[in-house]
């Protein structure tokens, strides 16, 4: 009977092991980052003064978060503090197996971070995530698109991207051989990376929409979380939409004859 008891629980250490905590194949979100986030936007709780920086109710949040990860059902709701619901999102990130930007490209990230111009910075972190698995670059782009949300509120919740970046960093990459002193020596890089990935989201992701996976398992409200657009022309929007309704409602064909004969000597005019 042991054995038999045993046997669920080590097939889901191994499956943790072998997936890093998720599959890293798919663009299934998890639902403890897609489930706390979409309760965040919800409820505002982004406005919240030192929101991911004060703790919440942590033996709640160790309580849900091992809920989340044996795949058991969970009414956020039911939590009132939505302290705690950023913790439980940071403590996923914090126990995965391995970090979300993984050992493997931990120097190449802090080499794009060493970039000496904004521009070269960029392109040079966009191409060492397109090596990210699938599964992480997904999370990542949900993540960042949140975070680079949040960071428009600081007037409210007094977090700059630099306090979110501070706060999350070491939840997110961290080398293999961590150590105190390499800690010190480069947290200033790491947390500029991350800061870089918050505020300059829509140039590092492309802006491209939360992939829908699974409808229970997707935020299911992508228009919650806007992203101006840096390159929209600078025509006014009112005199693009006019001419695209007359466009499309008026064709030569459809004119009156008064409209008809009124166009051919203005253009005899111009000749």
């Amino acid at each position: 009977m042991k054995k038999n008891s045993q046997q669920p629980k080590k097939k889901l250490k191994r499956l943790l092991k072998k997936t890093k905590g998720f599959d890293r194949n798919s663009t299934k979100v998890p639902l403890a980052v897609s489930q706390t986030i979409k309760f965040l936007m919800e409820t505002k709780g982004y406005e919240e003064e030192g929101i991911f920086r004060i703790s919440g109710e942590q033996p709640i949040v160790v309580s849900i978060k091992k809920r989340f990860d044996r795949g058991k059902k969970v009414d956020l709701n039911q939590v009132k503090n939505p302290h705690t619901v950023a913790g439980i999102l940071k403590l996923w990130f914090r126990e995965l197996p391995e970090p979300l930007l993984t050992y493997e490209l931990y120097d190449p990230f802090l080499s794009a971070a060493r970039a000496d111009d904004l521009k070269t910075k960029i392109d040079c972190v966009k191409k060492v995530i397109e090596v990210l698995p699938l599964g992480n670059r997904t999370i990542l782009r949900v993540l960042m698109q949140f975070l680079h949300f949040i960071s428009q509120f600081t007037q409210k919740n007094k977090m700059s991207p630099q306090n979110i970046a501070i706060v999350f960093a070491p939840n997110l990459i961290a080398a293999q051989d961590q150590t105190i002193q390499k800690i010190l020596i480069e947290s200033d890089l790491v947390n500029s990376l991350v800061c870089t990935l918050i505020t300059r989201f829509p140039q590092i992701m492309d802006n491209q929409p939360l992939l829908k996976d699974d409808t229970d398992n997707y935020i299911s409200k992508p228009a919650l979380i806007p992203i101006k657009k840096e390159d929209d022309p600078g025509t006014p929007k009112k005199t693009k939409s006019r001419s695209r309704r007359r466009s499309a409602t008026l064709d030569s064909s459809d004119l009156p004859p008064s409209e008809k004969k009124h166009k051919k000597p203005t253009k005899k005019k111009k000749k």
